[in-house]
This record gives C-alpha cells, structure tokens and sequence, in this order.
C-alpha cells in the first residue's frame, strides 16, 4: 500500500491529498500493512477525540445554563401541619428548590405573642427541616405571620412589644439554625404601613447584628405580600412601603394565587391568572400575576427583586342559584361557594371526568362543568410552565410555591407538578423556550 503525508511548508503536518504547486512538497514512501493498520487506529482515535471534546461541550453548556437557572429564587412552603419527611439531598424532584419556608411561626391576635403549636411547628420537625435543607446546600427561612396575621402583627410590632417580638424571633432563628426569616404581613393594610416598616427595618438590623456576632453569612429576609388589583389605596400604599424598604429585603414575593374570590370580585374568574383580560364589570380588573408585576415595575423596582406564585391547590367554585357560573368571566347575583382542594383532590375527582380546558388570555387552566354549576380553577403542567417562562422573560428573581407538604388525596398528583417545576428552573427553560 501507499499512503500520501503532504507537508507544508511553514511546518504543519496533514493527512489528505497533495496539489502541486499550492504550498506543499509531496512525499510518497511505501508502508506495510501493519503501519497502514497504525495509521488508521490514529485516525479514528482523533476522530473519537473531537466527538468527545463536542460532547463536553455540550455538557459544559447544559452545566451553565443550570447554573444561570439555579440562580432563581425557588421557595416552597412547608406547613408544619403537613409536614413529610423531606430529603432534597436525594430526592431529584426537589432539585430545583432553592429556599424551604417552613410556616409558621403564629401571633396571637389578643396580645401579639408568638407561638409554635397552632400550625404544628415542633422542635423536631423544625430541627428535621432545617437539617434536611443543610444537607442538599439548600436554605430554610422560617415564616412569621400568614393569612389574617395583621391583628397580631400590629401588636407585636407596637413599640412596647417590638423588642420582646424580635428576641422571640431571633432565639428561634439561632436555636435551629434557620438561614433567615420570611415575613407573612396579611393583608398589609395602609394603616399599617408604619408599624410594618419599623418592623422590618428593626428586624433587618438584628439579623445583620445576629450574623455578625456568629460569624454567619448574611441572614434572609423576605416578605409574602398579598395583592389586591381592585383596591387602589390599597395597592398604592403596598408599592409606596416596600419601595422605601427595598433595600432591607433580599426577595419580595408577590402572592399572586387566590387572588380571585366572591368577596372581592362579582364574577367567576381565576385564581391565579398569569395576564388579565377584559373585564366583564366596569371599574373592575381581572386580577393576574403580570397586572400585579406591572405595578412594581411602574414604581421603579428592580425585577430581579420579585417573585410571583404557583398554588398547588384548586378552587372550585360552586352556583348557589340558577344563573350560570360556570366559566371565567360569568356574572353571578348570589355569591357562589368557593371550596380549595388539595391537588390530589383535583385529579382524582375532576379531571378524570371533564376535559381540560385553556384561557388563552389568562394562559391558565380550568375546568367548566355545566351539568353541576361548577368552575374549577386551578393548575397544571401547562400553566406552570407559562409562569416560569414568563419569571425568565421579565428578568424577576423567581417564584414561591404553596405548598409542597403532603396530599392524602394523591401524592403522587402533586409530585408530578414539582417534577415540572424541576425541570423548567433545573435546565432553566420551560418546554416551549428551545
């Protein structure tokens, strides 16, 4: 056999067929099969060598995209009253979680003090959370307050009970090792304002005192706020405190599921809609995640600073007379019954017996069933993918879920959900972004 080396004249070396005159001096020597045999294994081997580099390539470009996605604040409510056993260190669906949020710490309406009981927060599961958090990299922020909370906040917060209130917390937050705290101030009423950011700004300079004296990283804090599109004085108020507190929170998380109900709105609507549409009462929105985004970025917050919500939950609305209730935007007389339902609840009672169905302007699920006088809003693989499309496209900071404690219904229901949210943050698009 005969093979051809063409070497060029500046000193590199390559294989392949040799023009006269173009640069390179031609060489042909004899070879024996063996050396031939040599030749080719060479050849596959460099061959092999850039397959691999391509494939570490890729590797390193999937590495980095999770990385980007895993800078997305990911936090997960863990009631105490449903508390599982978790095992984020092991178990893959819980890879994208960021934050656990263990709730909650109670305030007693009648004298503002706290304690643990009422939502089942003990010693063990508070030293299982935190341990369980710690072990797969991931922080445990301990929550304070919750829905309706604002009686027993206004007293703690009060000048007599302040320093007690921030003892109380702080003893709590070193006693198990939380990463930080999560304040639940429902519903932040403008009268309120003022009681609300002494709190915080007092808070804020203890957990900085606290991490210094320990020698800790910077200690969290955070805040659920709840929204509410219709109630102007409201909402002006809410954007005009936390702007002035900005500076004091590392994430400010918008409440934007349950955000539709009888008492607040004449119509069906979700309740957690991801964009509004037109409303079928004037002087009225229909509430949405991006109606409430819109009035952070209005008043010059940053995006990376907010977060908006994923509910785990459905809301099944039901007719009390004969006017049809049945899909969003109907107009009712008598207030419908509105019932919350575990996930494992939806699948198995609902959604085997009525198709799906998709608002396109709201880009949410729901079910419409006529026969019953009944609208079931809710969520699903779907929507979620929408509200995490939509948190990477706006530049915010991330989402809160409510909540991943246990469904006796279905767990496995619920399970399948977390598994979308993984893997819509893990590989930091959702299905539709390629």
């Amino acid at each position: 056999m005969e093979d051809v080396v063409s070497i060029r004249r500046e000193g590199k070396i390559g294989f392949g067929q040799v023009f006269p005159g173009r640069g390179y001096a031609t060489i042909r020597r004899s070879t024996s099969l063996r050396e031939s045999l040599l030749l080719l294994g060479a050849i596959i081997f460099v061959i092999f060598a850039v397959a691999q580099g391509g494939t570490r390539a890729a590797r390193s470009e999937r590495t980095f995209l999770n990385a980007n996605a895993k800078q997305l604040w990911v936090g997960a409510y863990v009631p105490g009253w449903n508390q599982q056993r978790l095992d984020p260190r092991n178990d893959r669906l819980l890879d994208g979680i960021t934050h656990f949020l263990h709730f909650a710490v109670y305030v007693r309406p009648s004298d503002g003090s706290l304690e643990l009981q009422t939502n089942e927060l003990t010693p063990s599961k508070m030293q299982a959370l935190v341990r369980a958090a710690h072990g797969a990299g991931k922080q445990a922020l301990l929550v304070v307050g919750g829905e309706g909370a604002a009686p027993g906040l206004r007293i703690a917060s009060s000048p007599e009970h302040l320093p007690n209130t921030l003892k109380s917390i702080l003893s709590l937050l070193d006693r198990y090792g939380y990463d930080g705290i999560d304040v639940d101030w429902e519903p932040l009423a403008p009268q309120d304002a003022d009681l609300y950011s002494t709190f915080i700004e007092s808070l804020r300079k203890s957990l900085d005192q606290t991490a210094l004296h320990h020698r800790r990283p910077k200690l969290s804090l955070a805040t659920a706020i709840e929204v509410n599109l219709n109630k102007d004085d409201y909402m002006a108020s809410l954007v005009r405190t936390l702007h002035k507190l900005d500076e004091k929170f590392d994430r400010i998380n918008l409440m934007t599921y349950a955000m539709a109900n009888p008492s607040s709105l004449p119509f069906v609507w979700h309740n957690s809609a991801l964009y509004p549409a037109v409303s079928p009462e004037d002087g009225l929105r229909t509430p949405s995640a991006d109606g409430a985004v819109r009035e952070f970025f209005s008043a010059g917050f940053q995006p990376g600073k907010l977060g908006i919500g994923i509910n785990l939950y459905g809301y099944l609305w039901q007719g009390q007379g004969l006017e049809d209730i049945s899909s969003p935007g109907k107009r009712w007389k008598l207030p419908p019954k509105v019932v919350e339902l575990t996930y494992g609840e939806v699948v198995k009672e609902y959604l085997k017996n009525n198709p799906t169905r998709w608002d396109q302007q709201a880009e949410v699920p729901y079910l419409s069933i006529p026969r019953t006088n009944q609208f079931l809003s809710y969520e699903d693989s779907r929507g979620i993918e929408a509200k995490l499309r939509y948190v990477q496209q706006n530049g915010l900071g991330g989402v809160t879920i409510w909540d991943i404690g246990r469904d006796d219904k279905d767990e496995n229901a619920k399970r399948q959900l977390l598994g979308v949210i993984n893997s819509a943050v893990f590989l930091g698009r959702a299905r539709q972004i390629r």
